[in-house]
Formats: structure tokens, C-alpha cells, sequence
């Protein structure tokens, strides 16, 4: 009997000593660098941390930091019917948003006529999370060859002529500005909308943080993969 508790208490002690060496070794990182550690049900970065969960499922704390460091110069242009027509390619408006309370808003630009940054522009500033951009246009002159000839004449000499007028958009280098004109149309929210004395104007957030999250903060696996 007593030999037998013995090994018992042997068997025990051991499992113990091994379980304890196991549970400190998932302290120890795999895999260590400057930027982020690996350990054996985890991986760190800074703040961050994805965890392994179960064998079929992870958890994540990420957010992208690009959100913090996006400029705040804004290059767009004005499309007509979603086609680049208003300036030449590579003459762009450009914008410094310095927002108050959340939002900034351009100048009622002249359609054709290039809005230039403020040469005293400050380098090294950045679009705050939630802010919201307001971006007018003034069409009269387009209105105006409407009235007057039943058409517009672009600056490469196409016709737009009134009643195949669809209305104006915004394309640009922020997002949810895009230059992939051929696609305006499919956006809503960079269509203007005339406010009357034909300025259109549309309200855009260009920096939402909720939409350029890019890393979703669990995963489950959702597919039989035992094959």
C-alpha cells in the first residue's frame, strides 16, 4: 500500500511539475520583435491582441492606425453625369480640411475653375476620426448654356446637351472620393444636390473610422473542413 501511494504521489507530482512548466512556457513568447510577439495561443502587437479562442475560433482587438494619419489635403474634381469633364486631366481642385467641431467645408466652386490649397498650408496634419467635408459647386454657367443653346460645351469640345443632364458627382483621392468615374454613379452620397441658384453641394465623412476597419474581430469557422 505504501509503495503504491508513493507512486501515486510520484505520478501526481509529476504531472503537476509538467503542467506548471507548459503553462509557463505560453508566457514566453515564440517569436519576438520590434513590431509584435507570438505566443502559443496569441499574437500581440502593442495594445492589440488576437487570441486564439478554441481550435475553431479567433478574437481580435485590432484597429488599423492608418485612420490617424490620413492628410488633410483633399484633391477632387466635378463630374457631369459621371464622366471626367470638367478640367483637363491632372488639373484637380485641391483642399485643406481644417475642420470646426467635426466638419470643414470648401468654397462654392465655380464649375471649371481650379481651387488651389492655401500656399500656407501646414505639413504634417491629419484628417481627425468623424470628420465630415462639405463640397460645394456652382453650375450656373452650365445652366446658363442650357437656357441659351440647349447645351453645354465641355473644356474637350463634347456636347452635354440639357435633357441628357443626370446630375453632378464629386470624384477625388479621399475616401469615399474615388476616381474611378466610370463608377460614380453607383455612389449615392458623392451625387450633389442642387440647393437652389443651381449650387449643389453633398456632405461626405472622410474619415470614418467604422468603415476602413479592415480586420473583423472574430472569426468562427463556419465550413466543414474535415476532408
Amino acid at each position: 500500500m505504501y509503495k503504491l501511494l508513493k507512486t501515486a504521489f510520484s505520478i501526481s507530482l509529476t504531472a503537476l511539475v509538467v503542467i506548471n512548466c507548459c503553462e509557463a512556457q505560453t508566457q514566453k513568447p515564440l517569436f519576438q520583435n520590434k513590431q509584435f510577439a507570438v505566443f502559443a495561443d496569441s499574437v500581440v502587437q502593442g495594445i492589440y491582441t488576437a487570441k486564439i479562442e478554441s481550435a475553431t475560433g479567433l478574437t481580435s482587438d485590432y484597429q488599423s492606425p492608418a485612420n490617424l494619419f490620413k492628410s488633410n489635403k483633399i484633391d477632387f474634381k466635378f463630374s457631369i453625369n459621371g464622366k471626367d469633364n470638367e478640367m483637363p486631366s491632372g488639373t484637380d481642385n485641391h483642399f485643406v480640411c481644417e475642420p470646426q467641431n467635426g466638419v470643414c467645408a470648401t468654397p462654392v466652386i465655380k464649375w471649371g475653375q481650379q481651387l488651389k490649397a492655401e500656399p500656407a498650408a501646414k505639413d504634417n496634419t491629419y484628417l481627425l476620426p468623424g470628420t465630415r467635408l462639405k463640397i460645394s459647386v456652382d453650375m450656373s454657367e452650365v445652366f446658363d448654356a442650357f437656357s441659351r443653346q440647349g447645351f453645354y460645351t465641355t473644356f474637350n469640345g463634347n456636347k452635354i446637351y440639357k435633357e441628357d443632364f443626370k446630375g453632378v458627382y464629386v470624384a477625388g483621392s479621399t475616401s469615399p472620393l474615388t476616381w474611378d468615374f466610370d463608377n460614380l454613379v453607383n455612389h449615392p452620397d458623392l451625387k450633389l444636390k442642387d440647393e437652389g441658384n443651381h449650387i449643389f453641394s453633398t456632405t461626405v465623412a472622410v474619415n470614418e473610422t467604422a468603415k476602413e476597419k479592415r480586420t473583423d474581430s472574430k472569426w468562427k469557422l463556419s465550413k466543414d473542413i474535415a476532408a
